[in-house]
């Protein structure tokens, strides 16, 4: 199978009318669920039905499987009891639910797997991928993405839930999408928690990320990319039990050489414990490539990760799932060193989007006008 073929298995569809575009769907409510080759499963409970597609683990429990976070999810009282039921589950999954209160699609609690969905006024088509539907519908990209997508770095995102096409958004991490009433709502928190010190927040967190790793190690053969940064290798310390049975490779970017920390630090890390490692120096992109991606993902794409995935592909560990971790957010707050909220301006937010266009300014300001409601 090859690299464009495994991308196009991550992909989902929803629509009303079941279409060839995918091999394999299942009907829901008053809609089909498309994807193709990778797994999906599917429960009922009287009025209650619920789709899990993706890769999900329980972080209380590893060792449960699918089926039983299924009868779980399944024994929810409604959508907000199954919301709190779903906070203990991680991965790349979305979850999609039809009940007598209507028809949502909540995705994990990143929001790793894409909502895409077609704006009231159209009909509703939920995809992985906004390009899908645009596909299907006929839709133009958007001047006023472009726009913004030209005055920023090629790996900086769209500013809050916007895509490249106008008829398009995208849910955002703590939210989901109600398909009837056509919004995305958000939906953490929803309560205040008891505080507790930082010891009992990290020995809490240690616990939770190494079942979630344990539940992945269950399922599949992983390996560990690893850099001088604090986020790989916090996760390559709680990979200490499993790490003997992990490959662990560093990219060998253009602008590296052999002093270059995320070469050097690795390297004495993994021959002081003796572990198996591997540099990966960056491929070319073939043009071809190229523009397949662009064809499937439009000006979306990014092409310093097209080219790690084209480098990681095409390595002797693209067998291996790749365990990927950014945990400097739960270090610290990415607004500043005791910065009140009240200087949360959408001057000084717009830096944080490194995008200084008009266009993505009256986005942010959107943005914070849509979350008034929750401060």
């Amino acid at each position: 199978m090859d690299l464009l073929n495994k991308i196009k298995n991550k992909n989902y569809l929803i629509c009303k009318e079941k279409t060839s575009l995918f091999n394999k769907y299942i009907n829901i409510g008053d809609y089909v669920f498309h994807y193709q080759d990778s797994e999906a499963y599917y429960g009922n409970k009287g009025e209650k039905s619920i789709i899990i597609f993706g890769t999900i683990v329980n972080s209380h429990n590893p060792d449960v499987d699918i089926e039983d976070i299924m009868i779980e999810l399944l024994e929810a009282e409604n959508f907000k009891d199954l919301i709190y039921r779903s906070k203990k589950m991680a991965g790349r999954f979305v979850i999609v639910y039809n009940s007598d209160e209507g028809f949502f699609v909540l995705p994990d609690a990143a929001a790793s797997i894409h909502v895409a969905y077609t704006i009231s006024g159209y009909d509703l088509y939920v995809s992985s991928n906004p390009k899908i539907i645009a596909d299907i519908k006929g839709f133009n990209e958007s001047y006023i993405s472009k726009k913004i997508k030209s005055r920023a770095e090629n790996t900086h995102p769209l500013p809050y839930d916007m895509t490249m096409y106008d008829q398009i958004k995208i849910v955002i991490p703590n939210h989901y999408l109600d398909c009837n009433r056509r919004l995305a709502i958000r939906y953490y928190p929803v309560e205040k928690e008891p505080k507790i010190t930082v010891d009992e927040a990290a020995v809490t967190t240690s616990k939770l990320v190494k079942n979630i790793i344990s539940g992945y190690y269950k399922n599949y053969k992983l390996s560990l990319p690893l850099t001088s940064g604090i986020d790989s290798r916090t996760i390559l310390s709680l990979c200490k039990d499993i790490i003997k049975d992990m490959p662990i490779y560093t990219f060998f970017h253009d602008n590296f050489n052999d002093e270059t920390p995320d070469i050097s630090v690795p390297k004495k890390i993994t021959s002081k414990y003796k572990l198996n490692y591997s540099i990966l120096k960056d491929l070319e992109l073939p043009e071809s490539v190229v523009k397949t991606y662009k064809s499937k993902l439009g000006s979306t794409i990014n092409i310093h990760e097209a080219r790690n995935a084209w480098t990681y592909f095409n390595s002797e560990l693209n067998e291996h799932v790749r365990l990927d971790g950014n945990v400097i957010e739960l270090a610290k707050s990415n607004f500043g060193k005791n910065l009140p909220e009240l200087f949360a301006t959408s001057s000084y937010l717009v830096t944080k989007t490194h995008n200084y266009s008009r266009e993505n300014k009256n986005e942010v300001n959107r943005w914070i006008k849509d979350i008034d409601f929750f401060l």
